[in-house]
Parts: C-alpha cells; structure tokens; sequence
C-alpha cells in the first residue's frame, strides 16, 4: 500500500491552484468575428480589456446616419472603435460588453486612443455612415 505523505498532498495542491490561476488569466477563447449589421465600429482585440491607451473620451452616445458615435462637449462627433466583443442589440437599440451597456443618449466616459482618420489596419468593421470628426480605439469603460 502507497502513503501519501503531508508535502506529497500540498504539491498536488500547489501545482492545482497554480493552473487554475493561470488558466483565469489567459484568454481561453478567441474574440468574435465583426458583427456586420451593428451600427458601431470595431475591432479584433489582441489584448485583455483594459490594456491599452489611456486617453478619455466622454460625451453623450448618439446613433446618426446608422453610426453608433459620442457627441463630446464641443459638439465633436467622435467615431468609438470598440472590441467585437461587444455585441448590437438591434430590438433594444443597446451595445453591450464586458459588463457595460451603451444606448442613445447615454453620458459615457471610454479610455483609449484618438485617430483622425478610421483605423484601417486594425478596424474589423467601419459601418458605411460613419464618418466623425476623429475615431477613437476603446480600450475601457
């Protein structure tokens, strides 16, 4: 018959938590393909949400010329790029992901990056009518 001593058991459990761990922080899943009937721009994150540019964008979400975008303070219409694994819904008018929901006439603050012109390398979908003063690359809310 076999023992299993005391440091044999807390090995096991050792090595157990430590692939549990790093099994939570990786990506077990790659994110989804573009949605081509949302109204919002997006993109294929490469990163975990929250990584990336701090810049702050905040204003009041709009839908204009089937383009969901933020309206800023100085009237600027901003273009957000947001992960594709943000989902439209297209019956309650709301854009969804990771814990977050965006509708028309929402106030909302998004950290991230600003271009001028649409991301092309890295922008999975630009809806056609999405034309704003400055894009800008979601990489947290």
């Amino acid at each position: 018959m076999r023992t299993i001593t005391w440091s044999t058991r807390a090995s096991w459990v050792a090595l157990a938590a430590a692939t549990i761990a790093f099994a939570g922080c990786s990506s077990s899943s790659t994110p989804p393909e573009a949605d081509p009937e949302s109204p919002a721009a997006s993109y294929m994150r490469t990163s975990r949400w929250g990584e990336g540019d701090t810049a702050l964008l905040e204003g009041i979400v709009a839908l204009e010329n089937g383009c969901f975008t933020v309206v800023d303070d100085a009237g600027q219409v901003i273009v957000p790029v947001f992960p594709t694994d943000f989902t439209w819904d297209d019956e309650a008018g709301e854009l969804s992901g990771f814990g977050h929901t965006f509708s028309a006439g929402d106030s909302v603050s998004l950290g991230g990056g600003y271009h001028q012109m649409p991301p092309s390398s890295s922008a999975e979908h630009i809806p056609s009518g999405c034309e704003g003063d400055q894009y800008f690359m979601v990489y947290s809310a």
